[in-house]
């Protein structure tokens, strides 16, 4: 039953106003044709009679017992001793006939009021089911919407606002909470917002953990949200458990409400999402960030078509060693040239990449494309090592072991020249997990390097249960490190420490001759960045190879 077909239903089994009064004229009506039928036909001794039932049993459907009692009260005057058996012989009808008639009108006038009661519940409850999240009992979607188009689309005066409320990490709560548990956990929330939002708007549950308050106006959303953060608080206690709930907040203002409360609430998503990803814990949905996600959609759409094609490109940099000036490493980089969007930075689609399916395709083209590059230079008589970065969700891939070992015969490249990074991010989503690959690609002969060492929270922890052999220090140390003592002492120490745990040390982002020569000083194995070398596309990092032969500055 769609919804339109559901109000013509409701029209008819509730009329109101004018819909009332004419249905009660239609019903009138009908109790005239049908005695004017019976009459004119020739009194009760024809089956015309029967025509009475159809006003009681209308009756009875829209107004219930009482408009079907009363109707069949009527009819059985109409039909009654005022009108013949025959009226053509003027025969009178016998009591008893009237009489029993009138019983029948009488039970099916009822009967139609109680059948209809039963239907109109029925559907009551269907619509209430259809409009209603089966666990807060809050408004759903569907509800929110049937709200907007009532109460707020109608008047074009008021300016409300749209918070949207979602419970960060569901999927963490889900660990500790059963289902039952984790009903009762959203059913606290929806209490608590009932209270705080009773009179301000409507509140609803859009999905698990996500729930939505269209407010009549905009002057207090702030303080609503205040309110909801004091009473919601961080902390439930679920059957004894204390549960860590962090929820954010993301603000969608409606400046129009002749238009469709499904663009506010994709609105106010965003801003949740962009609220998570900050952060912010409360953020307002700008026009910006609807611009950035059609973007990012575009970007995913994209790249499996760019994957192995002209747009994307490898280019290496190189690692210079800092007691002799030469080049025995570089690190792959890669570059996307959208025909469209113009150069796209690692930074931004990678992250996009991994969040899809398409993370592992990339990665496998960056490694074929590496190791053919690494092969050709070795031809040459080039010998160097060459990393790439792997991401997180590689490890995922069971494929990948034998992905690596299957290409570094098809181009008989020694296991000890490709190295691959890992950032610390990486190292803290599962460490156990990461530990296991990184000790199979190590018995692999594999080279492991920890990206951005210094910036995450466990750094130590990294070097102690990882198989190691490089360290690359994060650029923001190398870049403060000559003004800034607490910068160098880092620096320092991560040498140190390298050394000793026999791991080589990589300063990455080396900017200037000062820079260079103070990493030389503190005894670097190993400096990246622009003072050496840009990255540069294989042909001409061939030749910066093969001619250049950079000698120690």
């Amino acid at each position: 039953m769609n919804q339109n077909t559901g109000k013509v239903i409701q029209n008819f089994l509730n009329p109101k106003g004018v819909r009332k009064l004419i249905a009660l004229t239609l019903i009138f009506g009908l109790l005239m044709v049908s005695s004017f039928l019976v009459y004119t036909m020739g009194g009760t001794k024809l089956a015309y009679v029967h025509g009475f039932y159809i006003p009681i049993i209308i009756s009875g459907i829209i107004f219930s017992v009482p408009g079907g009692l009363i109707t069949a009260f009527f009819a059985s005057l109409l039909s009654g001793p005022i009108m013949p058996f025959d009226v053509a012989l003027e025969i009178a009808q016998p009591s008893q006939s009237w009489m029993l008639r009138s019983l029948f009108f009488f039970m099916v006038g009822g009967l139609s009021g109680i059948g209809a009661k039963i239907i109109k519940a029925y559907l009551q409850d269907l619509e209430n089911r259809l409009i209603t999240d089966s666990v807060t009992q809050l408004l759903n979607s569907r509800g929110l919407i049937e709200e907007w188009h009532q109460n707020f689309m109608p008047k074009q005066d008021m300016k409300p606002s749209l918070v949207i409320l979602r419970i960060h990490e569901l999927s963490s709560i889900e660990a500790i909470l059963n289902p039952d548990e984790m009903d009762q956990l959203f059913n606290n929330v929806a209490r608590v917002l009932k209270n705080v939002a009773k009179d301000l708007g409507v509140i609803a549950t859009l999905e698990a953990g996500t729930f939505a308050l269209l407010l009549y106006g905009s002057k207090k959303v702030k303080e609503t949200i205040a309110k909801c953060r004091h009473e919601l608080g961080n902390v439930f206690t679920i059957n004894n458990i204390p549960v860590f709930v962090n929820i954010f907040y993301g603000i969608a203002e409606i400046h129009n409400t002749r238009e469709s409360i499904i663009d506010f609430l994709h609105r106010g998503r965003i801003a949740a999402d962009k609220a998570i990803r900050n952060n912010s814990e409360i953020a307002f949905f700008e026009v910006e960030d609807e611009t950035q996600l059609l973007r990012n959609a575009k970007i995913v759409h994209d790249l499996s078509t760019a994957i192995a094609s002209p747009e994307l490109k490898l280019f290496y940099q190189p690692q210079i060693k800092l007691e002799t000036g030469r080049v025995e490493r570089l690190e792959a980089l890669v570059r996307w040239q959208h025909p469209e969007l113009g150069m796209i930075p690692p930074s931004e689609f990678i992250p996009l990449a991994e969040g899809t399916l398409l993370i592992n395709p990339f990665t496998k083209w960056v490694l074929d494309q590496t190791l053919s590059q690494l092969a050709s230079w070795r031809e040459k008589g080039c010998d160097l090592c060459v990393s790439i970065n792997f991401s997180m969700k590689n490890f995922y891939d069971s494929t990948i072991f034998d992905l690596i070992h299957q290409s570094l015969q098809k181009y008989k490249i020694p296991a000890q020249k490709l190295e691959i990074e890992v950032t610390e991010t990486a190292f803290a989503a599962n460490l156990h997990q990461v530990a296991d690959v990184l000790h199979t690609l190590r018995e692999m002969g594999v080279r492991i390097a920890i990206d951005d060492f210094g910036t995450g929270q466990s750094s130590l922890h990294y070097l102690l249960e990882l198989p190691l052999d490089v360290v690359k220090i994060d650029q923001v140390f190398i870049r403060n490190m000559l003004e800034n003592p607490d910068a160098e002492a880092i620096v320092r120490s991560a040498i140190l420490l390298g050394h000793e745990l026999k791991l080589e040390v990589v300063a990455e982002g080396v900017q200037s001759e000062a820079e260079f020569r103070k990493l030389r000083d503190l005894r670097c194995d190993y400096g990246q960045g622009f003072y050496f070398a840009e990255p540069m596309a294989s042909d001409f990092i061939s030749s910066w190879l093969l001619k250049e032969s950079p000698q120690s500055r």
